[in-house]
C-alpha cells in the first residue's frame, strides 16, 4: 500500500474542503486515520476496529469504534450517515460521516459523500490488508 492514501472531504458544515490520510503505522500494528490531514486530529484503529468502520461505510450504519489517540489515550470515532436537506432520506445514497469529540471545545467532523465514502472504505481495506499479512507472518 503506497502510504498514505487520502480522501477528501468536507467539514460537516459544508464550509471547507480538506482531505482524511489512510497510512499504517510503522510497525505495521494499526491504521492510521488522520482527520482533516491534521495531527491533533490522528487516531490507530486496529483491524477489528477497520472492520467495523468498513462496515458502518459499506452499509451507511451508525457506529462508533475504538481508536487510540497519542495524548488522550482510548477514544471513540463514529460513523453515520449525513443526511442532506431536502435530499431523499435513502441512507444508502446519503453521504457519510466521522467524527472525533476530543473534548468539549476540541472536534472534527467531516463529510465524505458516497463516492469519497467508498474511496475511504477501499483504503481502509487495502490497509488492513497489509495488517492481516503481517499478522500472519508473526503466528
Amino acid at each position: 500500500m503506497p502510504s498514505p492514501r487520502h480522501v477528501l472531504c468536507l467539514d460537516a458544515d459544508f464550509a471547507s474542503t480538506c482531505s482524511t490520510a489512510v497510512d499504517v503505522m510503522p510497525d505495521r500494528n494499526g491504521v492510521v486515520l488522520r482527520l482533516a490531514c491534521l495531527t491533533a486530529f490522528t487516531v490507530v484503529v486496529d483491524i477489528e476496529a477497520a472492520d467495523a468502520l468498513m462496515d458502518a461505510l459499506r452499509t451507511g450504519d451508525i457506529g462508533a469504534v475504538l481508536a487510540h489517540h497519542d495524548q488522550r489515550g482510548r477514544v471513540l470515532l463514529g460513523v453515520r450517515p449525513h443526511p442532506l436537506p431536502g435530499a431523499p432520506a435513502a441512507v444508502e445514497l446519503a453521504p457519510m460521516e466521522l467524527e472525533l469529540h476530543l473534548s468539549p471545545r476540541h472536534s472534527v467532523r467531516l463529510v465524505f459523500s458516497r463516492s469519497r465514502a467508498h474511496e475511504l472504505l477501499q483504503h481502509l481495506a487495502d490497509a488492513r490488508d497489509v495488517l492481516s499479512r503481517v499478522a500472519g507472518r508473526r503466528q
